[in-house]
């Protein structure tokens, strides 16, 4: 991963249910629903894979489309558990570096990068979307130096640049070259973040956009003192808030920066965090330096539940916090006071996951008029040890809507499937771990949240039968063939449904 941040090459994280199921297959390459097309796909060393997901990338690498095993190919292909799993026959469609690395010949494998810098820099990262209309690119400078590039972009059209540490739009000097890429000098000071526009979209972010607008929140960050999870919650009548307002780390702390947001306040007040500082000593060091401290807003939350929520007296009105054990909540250019207060009562009043209060709260914040001046965007942002995909990172949930109507509602429908994938994931950790009592706990809540994914009621069967429930089983193995036929054949060799083999209905079910 730090090898594509170093040169340059935007990705996205996936998981197998996304790959298998939600990703479109399209002209050699896979679509998301935001319409971001993934022409490589590389897989990091795992000992495992499913069949469906390895027939998606069989399929996928047939069409064009690139297919990378980094360190190791799968050595089991698992069909529904492992009992039923079995060694890969033929992987020669796809690209293979043992050694771990991102090689000259997987690099030369890769798509050309829609972001090309005069010379190798590898403190700058980017990230890039497309819009309906343009091409969104996002810089950040990691270094203590300010970096001068030159740098040429795929789009056509206006380049415009969008300053996240001011505030500040206006067009930029740019050459729009031949070859379909336009040519800018870009300057970033240390820990200076940036975004350039390319193309029509006016809509939201207009070029004569007053330069002294800032961003206007209203947010939340949270601890669970029972799961340990951290997160943030935050929305906006403001394009993509999630990219500069939510930081969060397992173990450490949360943190929400708005207002003129000095985004460094994110990355370092988590730092000092982790360092033993308390979120109102964090407060007064973040302010020691700070050029315009009367224009800040922020809130922290420690992994201990300590927190703190700062309001500059020069934010905009209505502008202030409330805090208390485990959360902060914080917002400007708000309808009024009523805000923040109903978000308070909806957190603590709210029960259920602390995805699901954080949203309660934002939902809250909105109903009591919310951003004074509408809505556009919204992000959350859940964190637990090890409980990123493959358990390589801490991020359980972390959704955005960078710009929509029903910026909310569009939030809402994403939380089903990320705390869906979530519950999931845990419920069938605990199962293999023969956890089964506990295991069922989490699989009822996922059904509760995907009640006609076939896949999902398959597993709910497989825990209820090992926790004892035979006759509910049943009865969620039998819509699971009902919703999707081809699992009967998966059913009839299931170890784990050896169980149900002697009973009638489980015969008249997998005919």
């Amino acid at each position: 991963m730090q090898q594509l941040l170093e040169h340059q090459r935007d990705f996205d994280f996936i998981d197998e249910n996304a790959l298998s199921s939600h990703l479109i297959l399209e002209n050699g390459s896979l679509k998301n629903k935001s319409e971001q097309y993934y022409r490589a796909v590389i897989i990091p060393p795992v000992s495992s894979i499913s069949k469906t997901a390895l027939d998606r990338l069989q399929s996928y690498a047939a069409s064009g489309g690139q297919v990378i095993f980094l360190g190791h190919e799968p050595s089991l292909i698992v069909d529904k558990t492992f009992l039923s799993a079995s060694a890969p026959e033929d992987l020669s469609w796809a690209i293979k570096e043992f050694s771990g690395e991102l090689t000259p010949r997987v690099m030369e494998a890769l798509p050309q990068p829609d972001v090309q810098l005069d010379r190798f820099c590898p403190y700058v990262k980017v990230t890039h979307r497309r819009l309906r209309d343009a091409d969104l690119y996002f810089f950040f400078n990691e270094s203590t130096e300010n970096q001068l590039i030159d740098v040429s972009l795929a789009g056509s059209g206006q380049a415009r640049v969008w300053d996240a540490m001011t505030g500040k739009i206006e067009a930029i000097s740019s050459t729009s070259l031949d070859n379909g890429l336009v040519r800018l000098n870009l300057k970033l000071e240390p820990y200076h973040t940036k975004f350039i526009i390319i193309g029509k979209y006016r809509d939201k972010i207009p070029a004569d956009r007053n330069s002294n607008e800032n961003i206007s929140t209203f947010s939340i960050v949270a601890r669970d003192s029972l799961t340990g999870e951290l997160g943030v919650a935050v929305a906006s009548r403001f394009f993509a808030v999630g990219s500069v307002v939510p930081w969060a780390k397992a173990g450490a702390g949360a943190v929400a920066t708005q207002s003129y947001a000095n985004t460094t306040f994110g990355w370092r007040g988590l730092e000092l965090l982790e360092k033993g500082a308390t979120p109102d000593e964090i407060v007064k060091i973040l302010l020691r330096n700070d050029t315009e401290p009367e224009k800040r807003q922020f809130g922290i939350v420690s992994s201990t539940g300590e927190s703190a929520s700062y309001t500059g007296k020069l934010c905009a009105s209505w502008a202030g916090g409330r805090n208390g054990p485990d959360y902060a909540i914080q917002g400007n250019i708000l309808a009024g006071k009523a805000v923040v207060t109903a978000m308070e009562s909806a957190f603590l009043g709210t029960k259920g996951t602390l995805a699901e209060r954080l949203y309660a709260s934002l939902l809250a914040g909105e109903e009591n008029g919310g951003d004074s001046r509408g809505k556009q965007s919204a992000a959350l942002l859940v964190v637990k040890e090890n409980a990123g995909y493959g358990g390589f990172t801490d991020r359980a949930i972390d959704i955005r809507v960078d710009d929509h109507t029903e910026p909310f509602k569009e939030l809402g429908r994403l939380l089903k499937f990320a705390q869906m994938n979530y519950s999931w994931n845990e419920g069938w950790t605990l199962f293999t771990k023969k956890n089964y009592s506990e295991a069922l706990v989490y699989m009822e809540r996922t059904m509760s949240l995907a009640p006609d994914n076939p896949e999902v009621l398959y597993d709910l069967a497989v825990v209820r039968l090992a926790a004892g429930k035979k006759e509910a089983s049943l009865e969620a193995l039998k819509k699971a063939l009902i919703l999707n036929p081809k699992l009967k054949k998966q059913a009839i060799g299931d170890n784990d449904l050896k169980d149900l083999s002697n009973e009638n209905e489980f015969q008249n079910l997998i005919k």
